[in-house]
């Protein structure tokens, strides 16, 4: 089996990830902040194997990716909110991931990202999105990064905005 390290498990796209492992055959572990997020995996999979970290937490970090083979890194937020900002879900975790999954000797990083995302760009959520690729991509380390759509699907920020909208 494949030892697969995934940052925002707890989210759709990482719960997905977490169900379809077995299958797959890849070993998961699901690296979550919270034991709220945690409560989220397990739920889905009693066997999943989860570490807490924190971002600033190299230590923590380390022993999500020890032995990993890739990190599939699914940052950020679609929605700032007080306590946090779109540099730090997107641009911070990003650098600190790229350098934590190098010290551990990663083999392969795939970053997870948004379509529109641009260092340059005039918005700020894919100007930091732009960035985190560039911090992704100067890692020295081998990484896909692919550019979605926004996300829409049970539990998503954006099913929720759509949601409010729509009301």
């Amino acid at each position: 089996m494949t030892k697969v390290a995934v940052t925002g498990a707890n989210g759709a796209v990482g719960r997905a990830l977490v169900a379809m492992a077995p299958s797959h055959r890849l070993d998961v572990v699901a690296a979550v902040r919270s034991e709220r997020a945690a409560a989220d995996v397990r739920a889905l999979d009693r066997t999943a194997r989860i570490v807490r970290v924190a971002y600033d937490d190299a230590a923590s970090l380390a022993l999500a990716f020890a032995e990993a083979a890739a990190v599939i890194h699914l940052p950020g937020i679609l929605v700032e909110r007080a306590g946090t900002t779109y540099e730090a879900a997107n641009v911070e975790t990003t650098r600190r991931v790229a350098e934590a999954a190098k010290r551990a000797g990663v083999r392969k990083v795939i970053f997870v990202s948004a379509i529109g995302a641009d260092a340059r760009s005039e918005n700020r959520y894919w100007r930091t999105k732009g960035a985190a690729e560039a911090i992704v991509r100067a890692s020295g380390i081998p990484y896909t990064v692919l550019q979605v759509p926004m996300l829409l699907g049970p539990g998503t920020e954006a099913a929720r905005a759509l949601r409010r909208c729509l009301r």
